[in-house]
């Protein structure tokens, strides 16, 4: 049967499950006759009696935007309570049916998705991968409540054609970081809520956001919560006073539930676990009320003309033109020392815009030493296996276009 046909008739009996009042407790919409289409009718084995909450449950790499992926051993209480608190914090129970289309060897499937369902008691539901084209379709087909995604999968949703799938499918919320900078009309063209947090491989989410929460705070990732400790730190590791940019250092209060080392690695692990803090490499601040916001990596930061430029923040701001679907900023070498700004663009399906117009908007909305060199418009762009832009790449692709002459500079 080929994967198409496969994935309809999923679909066919699942919804016949639930017209009888029936569904499994786990289901898994797969695409081939691999492994991943047995997890649903694997039975239960034997506890084992010799595992402690200390041991590595298992090992997750890091996405490897801005170097080489890491691994990182996740311990068992790392993943339970993760998965708890999400949990606790997104108000699941037994009524829910958590869906996924992420891979496991990432930290959102493993430690919300599936701890998540472990301990709410909610059911799973798993996607083998992400299709643009069948999403909708998919969460409808298996019942989903609830969404796990990445912020990249909604701008590519975003840039389809509306279609009446779209608010079709039952689910009230998605989970997702970042937080899209217009997710109030996203939410609506979406008919659900969504959520975000500020967590990384290494570490537990440090701050969460209710569903349809933060919306009006750019950036913002929510309260930070009581199962850890977030810093704000300056270059020598000094405390940053609430509301100022610096690097976002953490410590977890119980023993276990957070970052242990990198995999083979012991002198980059004393590296970022350094001054009783693991240093996230993230920018970013505290406000009065206690809300952390995120900021950009901080080796994601472009310097011109003197002023520390964060990719991020011009990422957002360029994609807020009616006719893109989403920007990757990357720095390159300029003839007057420090960095460019080189931007890849892609645009809506069915729109065009020239390179002026692009000049035009950018100088519009921008500070001048924001306004980018260099464009390049493309229908897609290089992701790592989490989905998220491969920054390197694009960083190793700009350079070489620059010094061969196959770009042009804007204006």
């Amino acid at each position: 049967m080929r994967a198409g046909a496969r994935r309809r008739d999923a679909r066919r009996r699942l919804r016949a499950g639930r017209r009888a009042g029936g569904g499994p407790e786990a289901v898994v919409l797969a695409d081939d006759g691999d492994w991943i289409g047995r997890i649903a009718s694997a039975g239960p084995r034997e506890a084992r009696d010799d595992v402690e909450f200390c041991d590595p449950f298992v090992v997750l790499y890091t996405s490897g935007t801005t170097g080489m992926p890491k691994g990182v051993p996740v311990t068992h209480a790392h993943a339970i309570t993760a998965g708890g608190v999400w949990a606790e914090f997104m108000g699941l129970g037994v009524q829910d049916r958590l869906y996924t289309c992420l891979p496991f060897f990432h930290i959102n499937a493993t430690a919300y998705s599936l701890s998540g369902a472990l301990v709410s008691g909610a059911a799973l539901a798993v996607g083998p991968h992400f299709s643009a084209r069948a999403f909708w379709d998919d969460v409808a087909a298996l019942g989903a409540t609830q969404i796990n995604g990445m912020g990249s999968m909604v701008k590519i949703l975003q840039g389809r054609d509306p279609h009446p799938a779209e608010r079709a499918h039952g689910a009230r919320m998605m989970f997702l970081a970042p937080l899209p900078p217009d997710a109030a009309e996203l939410a609506e063209r979406f008919a659900l809520e969504f959520t975000t947090t500020y967590a990384q491989t290494e570490w537990l989410p440090s701050s969460l956001t209710r569903p349809g929460e933060g919306y009006d705070r750019p950036g913002g990732t929510g309260l930070v919560l009581p199962c850890t400790e977030v810093a704000i730190v300056g270059e020598r590791d000094e405390l940053l006073p609430r509301g100022t940019v610096g690097e976002i250092a953490l410590r977890t209060h119980e023993p276990f539930t957070a970052f242990t080392g990198y995999l083979g690695r012991p002198q980059e692990s004393l590296e970022a676990f350094r001054n009783l803090r693991f240093h996230s490499g993230d920018l970013g601040e505290l406000s009065e009320d206690g809300w952390l916001y995120f900021r950009g990596r901080a080796k994601d930061v472009i310097r011109r003309r003197g002023e520390n430029i964060s990719a991020m923040v011009l990422e957002d701001l360029v994609a807020g033109h009616p006719d893109i679907v989403e920007v990757a900023a990357v720095p390159v070498p300029s003839q007057l020392m420090e960095d460019e700004v080189f931007v890849y663009v892609i645009v809506r399906e069915g729109a065009e815009l020239a390179p002026d117009a692009l000049l035009a908007f950018t100088r519009e909305i921008l500070p001048r030493h924001m306004v980018p060199m260099f464009a390049d418009f493309v229908d897609d762009l290089p992701r790592t296996a989490t989905n998220k832009v491969a920054k390197t790449v694009l960083r190793e692709r700009a350079e070489r276009a620059v010094r061969e002459g196959t770009v042009r500079a804007l204006g």
